[in-house]
């Protein structure tokens, strides 16, 4: 019923990017001097199957009975990992070398284990008891900064492009 809603009404379930709901929050990690929030929340009506949520939505479209439940995702908006693009050679047909660097900085597992925690906090609220299952992932044997990083670098995937963007070309471009 949902495909045959969206295809002739535009409308349901289907118009959802399945992670249009949640917040952005300052946490304790974040550098003094940091304005902005770090740490995006993201609520999804589905419960993950992996603990990457790309991989959740990747398998969803092959799973008929697919569990009840909701999760939460955490994101490092204002990373201070850094990572680099090299070029290979001087021929501009070679791809360049990208570093991405992921979770080379402290202060990023600090921001997603904050984030964890508070998605950990927000499910036990009086509004999610009807719809609380168990925690799948990390899953909650997973307590200790050193359980929670380990989950993270595990687990951990790209996601928006919101940290940026470089100047590229000729300065009056």
């Amino acid at each position: 019923a949902p495909v045959l809603e969206w295809l002739l009404q535009k409308t349901g379930p289907l118009c959802s990017t399945g992670c249009d709901h949640g917040g952005f929050f300052h946490t304790s990690p974040a550098s003094a001097d940091c304005q902005s929030p770090d740490l995006q929340m993201r609520f999804l009506a589905a419960r993950a199957v992996t603990a990457d949520g790309m991989g959740s939505f990747t398998k969803f479209r092959d799973m008929t009975n697919h569990p009840d439940g909701f999760s939460f995702q955490s994101i490092a908006v204002r990373p201070k990992s850094r990572g680099r693009v090299l070029l290979a050679s001087a021929d501009p047909n070679m791809k360049p070398l990208v570093e991405t660097n992921y979770l080379t900085a402290e202060q990023d597992f600090a921001t997603i284990r904050e984030g964890i925690r508070l998605g950990r906090k927000l499910a036990q609220q009086p509004a999610f008891k009807d719809f609380l299952g168990p925690e799948v992932f990390p899953g909650t044997h997973v307590q200790s900064d050193k359980e929670l990083d380990a989950y993270i670098s595990d687990s951990a995937h790209t996601a928006n492009a919101i940290v940026g963007t470089c100047r590229m070309g000729p300065a009056g471009d």
